[in-house]
């Protein structure tokens, strides 16, 4: 147990595991939420897509362009 720990800052007492993800190790033989075949995964990756930052300010801007066009009369005919 000695070996695998490391002191994060000189100021800790306690040191810090190296492997963060330890506790995800006994659930490694669970399956993905979605399944996974081929469009699960594309499906996953699309909807966690939904949540980025890049996502989220491209999506303000064409609102934002979108009701300015609406709002000076640029799509009426």
């Amino acid at each position: 147990m000695e070996n695998d720990l490391k002191p994060l800052n000189p100021m800790l007492k306690n040191p810090v595991p190296d492997n963060y993800f330890r506790f995800h190790f006994p659930h490694l033989h669970l399956g993905s939420v979605f399944g996974d075949d081929w469009f699960s995964l594309k499906a996953e990756a699309f909807a966690r897509f939904f949540g980025t930052p890049v996502f989220l300010v491209g999506q303000t801007v064409i609102v934002a362009i979108w009701i300015g066009l609406n709002a000076f009369g640029y799509t009426k005919l």
